[in-house]
């Protein structure tokens, strides 16, 4: 069954470890934002072919492909994205593409606001303070939203599931 999510999908698979770095150059451009998970914490930067270390970061911890778990390379556009279970493993990908001027993107996509954890008292530039006390960084200042898109599809009687999420932007308060 084709539909909308299936056809903006430029590709998807298992990759491993080696050449996960390669694999994200081939799908992606300079400028979208990166949002990486590490053993040793979280990063979201702009994406300038290569990883970037998380905001609080021990001395000792090492952020590469080897200590990657998660990666999400996106702009309004679409997304690459790969994950995988554990340290060691291959990752598996998938890069998406949207087409907003298709007659289905309307029924066949759902945006929404996620709002984020930020101590708006704390907060400044592009340092945001949780409401718990742990710190992170943006490469947006005063963001106060992520903008995610729901893909869904229909199944033989009309029942609609999400059948995969994206990141489109990282929204600021001003940009509202």
């Amino acid at each position: 069954m084709m539909g909308y999510y299936r056809d903006c999908l430029e590709g998807n698979g298992v990759v491993s470890q080696d050449a996960v770095l390669e694999l994200i150059q081939a799908n992606t451009g300079d400028g979208a934002i990166a949002l990486a998970l590490y053993t040793a914490g979280v990063s979201c930067f702009l994406w300038k072919g290569h990883f970037e270390p998380p905001c609080e970061i021990d001395q000792d911890d090492t952020f590469d492909a080897a200590h990657l778990l998660e990666i999400r390379i996106f702009d309004r556009q679409g997304e690459f994205h790969a994950c995988r279970g554990a340290m060691g493993e291959d990752f598996s990908w998938r890069s998406i593409r949207d087409d907003e001027l298709r007659a289905d993107f309307q029924s066949d996509c759902l945006d929404e606001r996620q709002y984020l954890d930020r101590d708006s008292k704390k907060s400044f530039g592009h340092k945001y303070a949780s409401t718990n006390g742990g710190f992170y960084s943006l490469p947006v200042e005063n963001a106060d939203s992520l903008l995610i898109r729901n893909y869904i599809e229909y199944d033989g009687d009309g029942l609609a599931s999400v059948v995969d999420y994206r990141i489109v932007d990282i929204v600021a308060e001003d940009d509202r």
